[in-house]
């Protein structure tokens, strides 16, 4: 997979079946896991939920215009099946349960949630 796949090239490619999510799923865990191998700069990060949420899109279960799209949101952000730890250790761990409204537009425009990026304490 090119280097320089811009969001607007996965969508195209994961939409025509040039590629599939999955197969872009795979590529965004190789290049996490290729720059750390525990990586740092994500809160929490699940290669199976990432891995999950891709079969379900090449099952054709839900689509849109970021079709296979891989994105971290910060961890501020509720993300069901995901800790929200808001930066900080008295969150360390809870989880929602629920998306934030921006996290359920991602996902019902066909994103891929990989996970959650550091914040610092606020």
């Amino acid at each position: 997979m090119p280097d320089d796949m811009t969001a607007t090239s996965i969508a195209k490619y994961v939409e025509s079946g040039t590629r599939t999510a999955s197969d872009i799923a795979e590529a965004t865990i190789a290049a996490i896991m290729a720059g750390e191998p525990e990586p740092q700069a994500m809160e929490f990060f699940e290669p199976y939920l990432l891995r999950q949420q891709a079969a379900e899109l090449d099952a054709g279960t839900r689509g849109g215009p970021l079709k296979g799209v891989t994105i971290a949101v910060k961890d501020i952000i509720a993300t069901k099946g995901m800790p929200t730890g808001c930066g900080t250790p008295r969150y360390k761990g809870v989880s929602r349960g629920t998306d934030s409204a921006c996290v359920d537009i991602l996902r019902g425009a066909g994103a891929l949630i990989v996970g959650k990026a550091v914040m610092e304490c606020l």
